[in-house]
């Protein structure tokens, strides 16, 4: 018995020992209620099974009239590009609104009205940035890829789960469009 860590660290520093029985404590109440805590502790977040979506869209993206092998870049470098088309894309299609906005603003709606207009010019992308896009993106493939690059086309396609796999189910158009000048 008086090895046992609890009881050593009752006899010598009670404050923590008060402090680690009430985080227990607050963690058996969150598990029991199914509430959030800490997410490592919160087993239902690893347990769940994955479903698989019933569509996905791949951007392809066209170099000078050739397609991107985007194994060609390092792993940060991919994730950077095609996330970013991503957002890109839901920003566009959000009429130049980034969606992030009713999230962010629902965080944050009980702090000072100057607060929250700071936080908010901070941390969503604005239409003038939104706009500059296409120019970023091909400055950073001609730094990644250390090369000229002329014309950029990046095409959205669509894929649906059938039988199994995933099928071409439409898309194909020029979703961005980027041509450098001389």
């Amino acid at each position: 018995m008086r090895n046992m860590f609890f009881y050593k660290l009752f006899r010598e520093s009670k404050a923590l020992f008060i402090f680690i029985i009430i985080l227990c404590l607050g963690q058996y109440y969150f598990t029991k209620n199914e509430k959030n805590s800490i997410p490592w502790f919160y087993w239902a977040m690893y347990s769940s099974a994955e479903n698989l979506p019933e569509a996905v869209n791949q951007f392809i993206i066209h170099i000078d009239g050739e397609e991107f092998d985007y194994l060609s870049l390092d792993y940060w470098g991919g994730i950077a590009v095609f996330k970013s088309i991503d957002k890109y894309k839901a920003i566009r299609d959000n009429s130049m609104r980034d969606p992030k906005i009713d999230l962010v603003y629902s965080k944050i709606d009980f702090l000072p009205e100057k607060a929250q207009s700071f936080i908010l010019y901070k941390l969503l992308n604005k239409p003038f940035e939104v706009d500059s896009f296409p120019k970023w993106l091909h400055g950073y493939l001609e730094k990644k890829l250390n090369k000229k690059i002329e014309k950029i086309e990046v095409y959205n396609n669509w894929y649906k789960y059938i039988n199994g796999k995933f099928q071409f189910s439409g898309g194909g158009d020029v979703f961005l469009q980027y041509e450098s000048t001389p």
